[in-house]
């Protein structure tokens, strides 16, 4: 559920030291909040801190959070420290490969690039020097009237 970020209240956490919170702000902003928050139902945050403050840093008024139903000091703390412990980073070749992965997933596979080629390369031989409906009409129009024009007798020429 979304929550106003005004209304979370923070109190004493674990964790003393945010990070720098550019990657996680850059993340927020591209992809969206992928996690939510964790708060009791007395809006108090669980989890969460450097989500919520680079939410606030963004300027967001909401953000999506999970409320439960706990009030023990003890067993918040256990989420919390649950939460940025109970996780595993990639190791470095995982880690490669994903982005490896990403790349070729990115790039379009050579017959689209071919083809977007193609069309380009037709668009700037054909389509560069196209006029508008109105601009040929116009043409048309001109054409037909130099046409239609009767030419003068041959002794008016004459006589100029």
């Amino acid at each position: 559920m979304q929550v106003n970020i005004k209304d979370i209240i923070i109190k004493k956490r674990a964790r003393k030291d945010e990070g720098d919170l550019t990657k996680l702000m850059e993340s927020l902003d591209k992809i969206g909040q992928l996690n939510p928050i964790i708060l009791n139902s007395k809006m108090e945050l669980i989890a969460g801190f450097r989500r919520l403050t680079a939410a606030k840093k963004l300027g967001w008024t909401k953000i999506n959070a999970t409320i439960i139903e706990i009030h023990d000091k003890a067993d918040m703390l256990a989420i919390e420290i649950d939460e940025n412990v109970q996780r595993l980073d990639f190791d470095e070749a995982d880690l490669a490969e994903a982005y490896k992965k990403l790349a070729k997933l990115r790039r379009k596979n050579i017959f689209v690039r071919v083809w977007l080629g193609i069309k380009g390369f037709f668009k700037k031989l054909f389509g560069g020097n196209k006029k508008a409906p109105q601009e040929v009409k116009a043409e048309v129009k001109v054409e037909e009237k130099a046409e239609a024009k009767p030419e003068e007798p041959a002794e008016k020429k004459n006589q100029a």
